[in-house]
Parts: structure tokens; sequence; C-alpha cells
């Protein structure tokens, strides 16, 4: 699928870009880093004021007004959740290239105006589910029989306060219900890939809620029912609370069990020619991140537009907020 695009005569995978990041937690960083270490691109970091430089010795600017002077290609916006339309809204309107880190928002209510900037500056967008890019996530995108297979169970289950070891969990965004945290849109990335496997959502219903001992404003776990238009049903279970790491997802169709595992890297078939086992290489916590900065850059380079654009990135976006304010909190 092709679109007319601004790109300048700089832009493309193999030529320099200018690159400016708002926000450098710690996914901006690991970014930043992947595309120092990888790629010929200018990059710098916009900082709301001045501290301690960045240890990647990126070039700093502090105005707004630095930026437009800049005048460049691309935009990483992963600053809080809360802040990633504003953020884009005011870079698409200098005319920039989005690469948004997931979910777009933690409200829809500036969706619209952001998608109308977009689409009137002719603006390339990404919001980054990187998971899409795991090897077992692809395998089951290319071999899924979807006239087979009726529903599927996904968990992920891990410990909120091992995701970032150099940081107090109390201080993160994730806990905070302002900046967007929580278990549904920091791991929008079951929702993401169910819908990219089986297709778009048109309900989602279930429970959740706080029930940890964590010191947490949003919800700690959820139940979700994903009720996808084809008549396929989904359930994913999100915690933020379980000692034992788990990532998977088992679906169910007709004479078939498939269990696809991302921590132990196998995907078990069972069907009426027995049981097989296949089993993946390991990935580094970079490989996923590397692809998708791969696949971002070669989308502008070809002017091609990139799946999981924010009209596509809404579509899941949409239930998945409406669940969310259902649970009340």
């Amino acid at each position: 699928m092709k679109t007319l695009f601004r790109i300048s005569e700089s832009a493309g995978s193999e030529k320099k870009l200018k690159i400016v990041f708002f926000g450098l937690g710690s996914i901006g960083s690991r970014l930043a880093r992947l595309i120092r270490d990888n790629y010929n691109h200018d990059l710098y970091a916009f900082r709301s004021q001045k501290k301690d430089l960045n240890d990647l010795g990126i070039d700093e600017v502090y105005e707004i007004n630095e930026v437009e002077r800049l005048s460049p290609d691309v935009a990483f916006i992963t600053n809080p959740t809360s802040l990633h339309v504003d953020t884009a809204i005011r870079s698409a309107s200098m005319g920039i290239h989005l690469f948004i880190e997931k979910p777009l928002c933690n409200s829809l209510v500036k969706c619209d105006s952001l998608l109308g900037i977009v689409q009137k500056k002719r603006v390339l967008t990404y919001v980054a589910c990187n998971l899409r890019f795991d090897p077992i996530i692809q395998y089951l995108k290319r071999t899924l029989d979807l006239n087979r297979i009726f529903y599927s169970r996904a968990i992920c289950s891990s410990y909120l306060p091992d995701w970032r070891p150099n940081q107090d969990y109390k201080n993160s965004y994730s806990v905070r219900k302002e900046l967007g945290g929580g278990v549904v849109l920091d791991l929008i990335h079951e929702p993401d890939y169910c819908h990219w496997l089986f297709g778009p959502i048109s309900k989602i219903n279930g429970t959740g809620g706080k029930c940890s001992h964590f010191e947490i404003e949003t919800e700690d776990f959820a139940d979700m029912n994903l009720h996808h238009s084809s008549g396929f049903l989904s359930n994913i279970h999100l915690n933020y609370f379980g000692r034992k790491l788990q990532r998977k997802i088992e679906i169910f169709g007709n004479n078939l069990y498939i269990e696809a595992d991302l921590i132990e890297r196998t995907v078990i078939t069972v069907n009426e020619e027995g049981n097989d086992i296949q089993k993946f290489d390991p990935i580094d916590r970079d490989y996923t991140y590397e692809q998708e900065l791969k696949y971002f850059f070669q989308c502008l380079n070809d002017h091609e537009v990139p799946m999981n654009n924010i009209e596509e990135h809404r579509t899941v976006l949409k239930p998945v907020l409406e669940f969310k304010e259902n649970l009340g909190l």
C-alpha cells in the first residue's frame, strides 16, 4: 500500500535523518541507543528542563522553537502515555513523522484532532507494539488457519518491581492514574497481537482492579474477554504481581490445540497427526525493538504506510479504553 508522504531528500533507512526524542526514560533510552549504535542518524532529545546531560551523548534542546528550527524528519514520542497525543499534535503540525510508543493515549478526546493534522500534513505514523516482531508471533501470523480456530487464551504475568531494577516501582508511571498507568494500557501488547492475529475487536468485557499489596493507583490485574468482529473469542489475563514470569497464548480449534510460549520459546501443536514441538532461538531484549526500527525506517524509505499506524491502533485502543473506564478506577 503506497501513499505520498512528505519525506525529505535525506530521509530513508540508509540516509541520514534528523530524529528528536520526546522522553528518554527506559524505552526512549533503549530506542535511542539502538539507533545510535546501528544507524547514521542525527539524534536530539527535547528536555523540559536542564538537568544532568543524558548518558547517550545525544544533543539536547529545551524549547519547542528549537525543535522547529532543527526541522526534524522524525519524532520519537516516548514520554508518559498521558503526554503522547499533545506531543504528537505539536510534532505533526510541524510536518514531522511520528514513531509513538504504545499506547497512543489514555483518552481518545484529542485523537480526531491528531488524525486531521496527520492527514493534512501527510506525515507517516507508527504506534510501536514491538511484540508483533517476536518470531513466534510472526510464525502464528503466517501459519494460523482462521477457518479452523475459534478461541484463544493469553496470559502476561510479571512482577512490577522487577520491571525497572534501578527505579522504585512506586515512582514509575505504571502506578499513576493520571499518567496512563495500569496493566490494561501497560500490557496492551496482548490485545494488539490478538487483533493482529484474529481480526478487529468489536467489544471487550470482563473484570479487573487492584488486589495486591502494591502501592498503586491503577489496576494491577485484568481478565479481558475480547469479542472479535469475525465471531472469534479471546481471553486475556494480565497482572503486575506474578512472581513467575509468564507470557504465552493457547489457541483452540477443530481437533487442534496450539500453545505458543514466548518465554520458553516453544510452539506446541496437537492435532490429528499427533504432537509437534517447535523450538525457537532465544532472543535478547533488544531484538524486537531492532526489528521494529528496521521496519519503520524501511517504511519511511519506501514511502509505505506502516501497519499499526494511528488509524489501525485506534481500533484496538477504543475498546481497550472503554473496558478500562468500566473498571471505575
